[in-house]
């Protein structure tokens, strides 16, 4: 399908640029035979560079394979592979020459310093077979236990690839990091009707709230099975009272 798409882009920017250079040729001078195929071809020759380059981009998003982060603590660690205790089961990282690691202190250290109790988030992207390539490994604090928790704020920050917003309760002066996952519910009225929707319906700006398992470390972390997006945009309003949501809302 990419391949018809792009042959179909060559053959009608090409037409598009000899019906141009025909018109220009109405009127004024007529080129000659040799004037005409060495514009054309120079044209030509444009357009094919720009293709493959974009055809390069495309093979080369292709081959870095799905972007991911693990969260978890480290169980096991050999050659250069680190294996993540997540909440979905075992993350499998390859730590390489190219890969980044912090420290609690937010530092960067050798790898070789890197324990088995570890707790540690781990981003790249996964291979063919789902082992995490790691670009950024960051050793974190041990989190305290879960305990269930709603929150209420207003959304100042989304990562699209780690499921993860950044949330503000202006009101209370709190930051929150909300995780969603393939089991968290999200709600928000749509045509004055509410609907379960994707993570991506979620916008900056909209006041949400969340209902999860909190770890409080240096920040508060909530795992959200529910978000609920409120209607109207927080631009300049007084943030209401934050509240547990109930069941039917």
């Amino acid at each position: 399908m990419k391949s018809l798409t792009l042959l179909f882009l060559i053959v009608t920017l090409v037409f598009f640029l000899v019906l141009s250079q025909t018109a220009s040729w109405a009127v004024g001078e007529t080129p000659t035979p040799t004037e005409s195929q060495d514009v054309l071809g120079d044209k030509v020759k444009e357009i094919r560079d720009a293709v493959k380059e974009r055809v390069r981009e495309t093979l080369n998003e292709a081959k870095q394979g799905q972007k991911r982060a693990f969260v978890g603590e480290i169980t096991e660690i050999s050659d250069g592979m680190v294996s993540l205790k997540t909440r979905s089961g075992l993350g499998y990282t390859a730590v390489t020459a190219d890969t980044t690691v912090l420290g609690l202190n937010r530092q960067p250290t050798d790898p070789s310093e890197l324990t088995v109790g570890n707790f540690a988030i781990a981003m790249g992207f996964t291979d063919e077979n789902s082992v995490l390539q790691a670009k950024r490994l960051l050793v974190i604090a041990k989190p305290a236990p879960r305990l269930r928790r709603a929150i209420f704020g207003t959304v100042s920050d989304i990562s699209q690839t780690e499921n993860m917003l950044t949330v503000k309760n202006v009101k209370a002066g709190t930051i929150y990091s909300v995780e969603a996952s393939s089991q968290t519910t999200i709600t928000k009225k749509v045509n004055g009707k509410m609907e379960t929707v994707e993570f991506e319906a979620i916008k900056i700006n909209d006041r949400i709230v969340a209902v999860g398992k909190a770890e409080e470390n240096s920040e508060i972390i909530i795992s959200a099975t529910r978000i609920h997006v409120i209607p109207g945009l927080a631009l300049g309003q007084t943030e209401p009272t934050e509240a547990t949501p109930s069941p039917a809302e």
